[in-house]
């Protein structure tokens, strides 16, 4: 949406047109991402709810920053997640992130906890989260923390 004087310009979309929209194209999901689930959750989960109705599963792709209460809310509705775990490092998160690890952490072992489909990305960033340590405890020390197991384990 483009921004003039303080004007957000763009169409408002009901939860039940979204969807709609998704039905008429044949969509089997919605995935809620390229702004942040959780800054939107109330209308997220407006829509997954009446997604999950009509049969169309639902997808968070997330910083993996929530708090129990609103993700045991939509579990029942949320089929997956993609959490964009930046790092393992407590110092990336604060310096580059401003935040702390052991949330993203925390989010990820709830989910798991709540049954949801979890996929974990993290994008490397040359100097930053791509040192030898960094790739060698990615894997393993991040998910067995969660209670997950690294791929070929």
């Amino acid at each position: 949406m483009a921004r003039d004087n303080g004007r957000v310009f763009g169409e408002e979309t009901s939860p039940k047109e979204v969807v709609d929209l998704a039905l008429k194209s044949g969509c089997r999901s919605i995935s809620y991402t390229y702004t942040e689930p959780t800054i939107f959750f109330e209308y997220a989960f407006d829509i997954a709810r009446l997604a999950r109705e009509a049969g169309i599963f639902n997808n968070f792709v997330t910083n993996g920053y929530i708090e129990d209460e609103p993700l045991v809310a939509i579990q029942p509705y949320l089929d997956a997640a993609n959490i964009d775990l930046k790092s393992i490092s407590r110092d990336f998160y604060t310096k580059v992130c401003g935040a702390r690890v052991e949330g993203v952490l925390a989010s990820i072992k709830k989910y798991k906890e709540l049954g949801i489909w979890i996929e974990l990305t993290t994008l490397i960033i040359p100097g930053r989260n791509d040192s030898d340590e960094e790739f060698r405890g990615l894997p393993g020390l991040s998910l067995t923390s969660v209670g997950l197991r690294p791929p070929g384990t």
